[in-house]
């Protein structure tokens, strides 16, 4: 039972009793109608736009998806829907290209290549 219904089913109840006071009676009621006027909290509103959005996730659910959160579900499709994105680095052609005698050694660019793959490995796979 929601608390609004409990609210009007308390105040039907207060109506038909004897044996408050007529003051207990109209403070009563008066508690009870303010409850009754204040607006339902923000989560319950989030949570009916959350079910509404994502109803067509319960409407298409796959057999492997059985007891799993909607928000699960959401994230493993997401996941199986995106590219993966394999790291590919430079050739040793695209390396040679760079390098010039008059510059540095075969072998200190080879070198600093190590290093900068290495940095862009890690920004790059997080």
């Amino acid at each position: 039972m929601t608390k609004d219904e409990a609210l009007k089913l308390a105040l039907e109840v207060m109506r038909n009793q004897g044996d408050v006071s007529v003051d207990e009676w109209i403070a009563t009621e008066k508690a009870i109608k303010e409850a009754l006027a204040q607006p339902e909290p923000n989560y319950k509103k989030a949570l009916e736009v959350w079910l509404d959005k994502t109803e067509w996730v319960q409407e298409t659910v796959k057999p492997h998806e059985l007891g799993m959160h909607r928000a699960d579900v959401l994230k493993q499709r997401i996941e199986e829907a995106s590219p993966q994105h394999t790291w590919v680095g430079l050739t040793d052609e695209e390396k040679a290209s760079f390098w010039t005698a008059d510059q540095m050694t075969q072998k200190e660019w080879d070198e600093l290549f190590v290093v900068i793959e290495a940095k862009l490995k890690e920004k790059n796979n997080g």
